[in-house]
């Protein structure tokens, strides 16, 4: 584990069916860690994003941010972030907090809190973030 960091893979279509079920997860894991600053969903093993999850994703990342606690998504694929995109939820959740993969979020969250990334520096991070 890193300090301060949350990382969690969502292995499933964000959907109508699913959404409350993930919000749960999130935002009850969000309160297990007091020192808690960071959320990182991996998205790499989703391809879609219909309406309704992105309505309950804006949802978490509002209350997130209310809770001092920043949402950051990772390997987002090109058709579900056509869907972010269209809905706003790029503005909402911060364009700087989409990456290519969950490694160079970490990266970069840490390199931003001033703490050590060296053992990161093994895995090569060519491209900051996703478009």
């Amino acid at each position: 584990p890193i300090e301060g960091i949350l990382l969690l893979r969502i292995d499933a279509s964000f959907s109508f069916a699913n959404a409350e079920y993930l919000r749960d997860l999130i935002l009850s894991r969000s309160e297990q860690d007091p020192g808690l600053r960071a959320i990182i969903l991996d998205a790499s093993s989703v391809n879609d994003l219909d309406l309704t999850a992105a309505s309950v994703l804006r949802s978490v990342a509002e209350t997130l941010r209310a809770r001092g606690i920043e949402l950051y998504m990772a390997g987002v694929k090109g058709p579900v972030m056509d869907v972010i995109a269209r809905t706003g939820l790029d503005e909402r959740i911060g364009r700087d907090h989409f990456f290519l993969s969950p490694h160079r979020a970490v990266k970069h969250l840490l390199t931003q809190w001033g703490a050590s990334a060296e053992y990161l520096e093994t895995v090569p991070d060519k491209e900051e973030r996703a478009p």
